[in-house]
């Protein structure tokens, strides 16, 4: 009885249906649900949703359906922890929509900045964990993940599409101007009409292990 007395009850008569909110695609595993708050229960075979009341997990319910769970999930936060926690969850998880966004060429990194096995597009990442190319875009200083691709280029392509949505063409056209700046930019030294000479040998006192015998060449 004691228990029963203590236990919290969620009660979601009064409150009225809310849209479920979403995790950001990036922190999603394998079989987990893809919304806020809810879980799946491996023994039960259904979905549970749980909300945190004064530093306890409280569950909500137990469901068939992934979106049923979800729902209540936000009705329960909705009455328990107001209309801003409600909104402050929704923006941090929301996702990076590029359903209404035309495909946009990637935008290069300068090749300077490029470490091994990184990506050559700005906004992409290699995550070893998933050996998957991540695409992410920072808005209002805060980072937001778009997605994790097997392609590196269809990644990059989303990124631009993103910067473009939620940035805007200005941001995206300064982007590659700078590229392109960057390249103009660059010394570029053209041997086409220089006829073949012999490299110069460096003096031997000066070798070192590994170090290439010749001079002005340099192995990385």
């Amino acid at each position: 009885k004691a228990r029963v007395q203590n236990q919290f009850i969620i009660d979601l008569s009064d409150v009225p249906k809310q849209p479920p909110i979403p995790k950001s695609s990036g922190v999603i595993k394998d079989g987990a649900s893809k919304y806020t708050g809810v879980t799946f229960h491996k023994q039960s075979n259904k979905w549970q949703a749980r909300i945190n009341i004064k530093g306890k997990q409280t569950s909500i319910g137990s469901y068939d359906n992934e979106e049923e769970a979800a729902v209540d999930y936000a009705r329960a936060l909705f009455k328990y922890k107001g209309q801003g926690a409600l909104e402050k969850a929704r923006k941090q998880n929301s996702f990076v929509d590029l359903a209404d966004v035309p495909p946009k060429s990637p935008i290069p990194k300068r090749a300077g900045r490029m470490k091994e096995g990184a990506s050559k597009y700005a906004g992409i990442y290699f995550r070893k964990e998933t050996k998957k190319w991540q695409a992410r875009i920072s808005v209002d200083g805060k980072v937001r993940r778009i997605g994790y691709y097997e392609d590196e280029v269809e990644a990059a392509v989303d990124c631009a599409r993103a910067v473009l949505k939620y940035k805007g063409q200005g941001a995206l056209d300064k982007a590659r101007e700078q590229r392109v700046q960057r390249v103009q930019s660059s010394f570029f030294v053209d041997l086409s009409g220089v006829s073949s000479q012999p490299p110069i040998l460096k003096s031997a006192c000066r070798n070192k292990e590994g170090a290439s015998k010749y001079a002005g060449i340099y192995f990385r």
